[in-house]
């Protein structure tokens, strides 16, 4: 899908679209058009989204990596492997049947009514989701900073018998066991996934799949997603060409309209497109941004527009912690959790 024509120079695939042209093949719409191309001045300050001015992203599935092929073909750059066709969620989890109790020397081992689900991650496939925030900083020394969050709400499908065919079964849940090691398999599963999933995939519950037989059921496993990427580089303009630079990546080429309100600058606006149909900013899916300029009060303790968490962000001089890299940076009150990022730490 692309917004600018391209030329080729052998003369046989010139003549064969002729044929393909007039069987009913043409090119797929595409989805989001693109903004407006006036160019201007380099827009300094910074920029938001907000409810009146949208993203419009793509729907993209990325077929979940099967563990098995390790060593496989790779697929060109930039394209999706093939899912496999024999693949499912059951080459994902491992159930052990009953497992038993530690017992006195003196004793034989009793048998546990305890089973264990230990699962080797499940990969989180879905659609691509689309940007919920951007913030967009430029300086007047043509450096630019760029965060985006993407956010959205899915469900994964265990059937029965990956649940249940090698072991798994309910049990009582007892609180104060491991986590994992009691319930139903439903509540084991959800247990064992909120230990093992990275962070970025929260809210992880699992259910009984109500279209099943009671007590032979497989689990409805619904999960949010939160993940914030945040790029930094410099910027060249040429006419209503911006062409970003982010460090050692690839140049990212960007159309762009920046206009101005002499009035009242907060009426000032940004519209992005990705050029020649690649992705804006490398993120994927990502076509076009339209943002408005905004000016947040970075010391009132609260996040407000621009800001991607708690008074930081690329339009405050505090850079919000990475939230998601397991360790505890600086602006964090524990491991990847409180004020300024998506989750709150536990309280002890």
């Amino acid at each position: 899908m692309t917004t600018r024509a391209t030329t080729f120079a052998v003369t046989g695939l010139a003549a064969l679209a002729v044929p393909l042209l007039a069987a009913g093949c043409f090119k797929q719409a595409v989805v989001c058009p693109a903004l407006d191309s006036c160019g201007g001045n380099l827009p300094v300050g910074d920029w938001a989204l907000d409810p009146q001015h949208p993203s419009c992203s793509e729907d993209l599935y990325t077929p979940p990596v099967d563990p098995r092929l390790i060593n496989a073909d790779l697929p060109p750059a930039r394209t999706p492997p093939p899912e496999p066709a024999l693949y499912d969620w059951c080459d994902q989890l491992v159930t052990s049947p009953n497992v038993p109790t530690p017992s006195p020397a003196d004793e034989k081992p009793a048998p546990s009514t305890t089973n264990s689900i230990v699962a080797r991650l499940p990969t989180f496939a879905f659609m691509t989701f689309p940007i919920g925030s951007a913030v967009l900083h430029y300086d007047a020394n043509r450096n630019y900073v760029l965060s985006t969050t993407r956010t959205g709400t899915y469900s994964l499908d265990f059937p029965a018998y990956c649940m249940r065919a090698f072991g798994a079964v309910d049990t009582k849940f007892d609180p104060n066991g491991l986590a994992g090691m009691t319930g139903s398999v439903c509540q084991k599963l959800e247990a064992t996934l909120r230990v093992l999933a990275p962070v970025q995939y929260r809210n992880i519950a699992c259910e009984d799949d109500q279209r099943d037989p009671p007590g032979q059921n497989g689990c409805i496993c619904g999960f949010d997603v939160y993940d914030r990427q945040v790029s930094a580089g410099t910027v060249i303009l040429s006419g209503s060409d911006m062409l970003h630079l982010p460090g050692d990546n690839f140049p990212e080429d960007t159309t762009f309209c920046a206009t101005a309100n002499a009035t009242d600058p907060s009426m000032d606006r940004l519209e992005l497109t990705g050029a020649d149909g690649a992705y804006l900013f490398d993120r994927e899916g990502l076509r076009t941004l339209s943002l408005g300029r905004v000016s947040p009060d970075c010391t009132n303790g609260k996040q407000d527009l621009g800001e991607d968490g708690l008074d930081c962000g690329p339009a405050c001089p505090f850079v919000c912690p990475d939230c998601s890299n397991l360790k505890q940076d600086p602006g964090e009150d524990g491991v990847d959790c409180g004020a300024r990022c998506p989750m709150a730490c536990p309280t002890m």
